[in-house]
């Protein structure tokens, strides 16, 4: 049987709009950081923070696409795609994000981040992009634990 996402607004929303969200004074603000693809090549630029408003951490980061870094071969306008935060590599030499596991070809594809609020179905897109569609069939809770939204990684 084919899963189905529904339309209902899931619990995660930009940084910006929770009063109060702060980052712990430990964590890296990476907003405005180059981020590279898995193959080092350049992609686009950290624009904001996606929370999870029941647990208020970050569960993906908003990569601001520049169709400028991605060559003749695959243009693509500007726009904000979602990425995992588990999947995202700090070098904090470069002041930039790496991803692990995700291509030019990948990012390319992914939906827009919406100028609405986030239903499921946009992170089911995404992840769906992504090839990491079986992890949907989880519950919420079940699925935020495993380690493609593990903050820890971007943050310590």
């Amino acid at each position: 049987m084919q899963y189905e996402p529904d339309q209902r607004v899931s619990s995660l929303t930009p940084a910006w709009e929770l009063q109060g969200f702060r980052l712990p004074d430990s964590y890296a603000d990476v907003r405005g950081w180059q981020v590279f693809a898995d193959d080092g090549a350049l992609v686009g630029t950290v624009s904001r923070f996606i929370v999870d408003t029941r647990t208020r951490i970050v569960r993906y980061v908003a990569v601001m696409l520049s169709g400028a870094y991605f060559g003749k071969s695959t243009l693509v306008a500007p726009r904000n795609v979602l990425v995992p935060v588990g999947l995202v590599r700090r070098d904090d030499e470069k002041h930039a994000l790496e991803l692990d596991h995700i291509t030019r070809e990948q990012l390319a594809a992914a939906p827009r981040l919406p100028m609405r609020a986030i239903i499921r179905a946009d992170e089911y897109a995404t992840l769906t992009t992504y090839g990491l569609a079986a992890l949907w069939s989880m519950a919420a809770d079940a699925m935020y634990s495993a380690p493609i939204f593990d903050a820890a990684r971007l943050f310590r």
